[in-house]
């Protein structure tokens, strides 16, 4: 062995680097001291950041369960106002509140699952204002709630472009879109865009199949219903009780003449004897007076009381 390495071998570099420690630590305990306490306190700051954020997504979850069924209620007593002619004035559908409140969880919770949901429950939220609104829209209101749930749903694509979930709602979100205004070509290819799947994050989830269902239907929904022109019934002028003075509704009518064929005057026959009850009475009126008149037999006569009869 050579004399370098045997005096290498006594001399080893870590029992050397431990020799040297002490002084190391003397010279820079300042500097060491002050990286140890930077070290807890990121982990203490660190430590209270990750319970307030785990802290902050319940609450935000608390918040956004407790805005579903606010919506149904809203939807229901709408619906219910529509079929009731008496509570349809009283009821309107103001979801103004829920949008704002929705707007605001999905901006604070943007990124998270939970903002996910919130912004899809904002677009459907305003979408539905197309069939439970109060009032008559116009075809300017029409466009102008199609135009606003529309970019919901492309924000929802360009936030979370590669969570499956939020890019199948908001694409059939889209395609209802386009049917709502009518837009039937434009629907069809954003149903076929579900069903090719180019990027294939929607295989194996359910809108695909979805979209098919869709596809079958849209031919019958397309259909335009056209209803036959009824003409207005003209409305009858009101008679005042002027007019019922002048107006002689037998004003220019001619009186119609009819002429009844005379009845035969019937023969009346003369008899020279009166006949009837007038003729007993003339014949009573001849009989003699002493001439007697048979006794009427009695229903119980006995012929004993015939026998006594002859004696006397």
């Amino acid at each position: 062995m050579r004399a370098d390495e045997r005096h290498r071998l006594k001399t080893n570099e870590l029992a050397q680097k431990l020799s040297e420690l002490p002084e190391y630590l003397r010279r820079h305990s300042k500097i060491i001291s002050i990286g140890v306490v930077a070290v807890v306190v990121v982990c203490v700051v660190g430590g209270f950041w990750w319970s307030a954020r785990k802290k902050t997504q319940s609450q935000r979850n608390e918040e956004l369960q407790g805005l579903f069924p606010q919506i149904v209620q809203v939807q229901y007593s709408a619906a219910r106002a529509a079929q009731d002619s008496k509570t349809q004035s009283e009821t309107t559908y103001n979801i103004s509140s829920l949008l704002g409140a929705l707007g605001n969880l999905s901006s604070e919770a943007q990124g998270t699952p939970i903002g996910m949901m919130a912004l899809m429950q904002q677009a459907d939220l305003k979408r539905s204002e197309l069939y439970y609104s109060h009032r008559l829209l116009s075809d300017q209101d029409r466009e102008n709630i199609c135009r606003a749930s529309e970019s919901l749903y492309n924000q929802i694509l360009s936030e979370y472009p590669n969570h499956a979930l939020a890019v199948g709602m908001a694409k059939l979100g889209l395609a209802l879109v386009a049917e709502d205004r009518g837009d039937w070509e434009k629907a069809k290819k954003t149903y076929e865009e579900i069903l090719v799947g180019k990027d294939g994050k929607l295989a194996g989830t359910t809108f695909p199949l979805l979209a098919q269902r869709r596809l079958r239907l849209i031919d019958e929904i397309a259909i335009s219903i056209e209803f036959p022109y009824i003409e207005p019934v003209p409305e009858t002028p009101e008679i005042t009780a002027a007019d019922k003075e002048t107006v002689d509704p037998l004003k220019g009518i001619e009186p119609i003449k009819i002429e009844l064929p005379k009845a035969p005057v019937p023969q009346v026959k003369t008899y020279d004897k009166p006949i009837g009850p007038v003729m007993e009475e003339a014949e009573t009126e001849k009989k003699p007076e002493n001439s007697k008149q048979p006794e009427p037999k009695s229903a119980g006569e006995t012929p004993a009381d015939k026998d006594e009869k002859k004696e006397n």
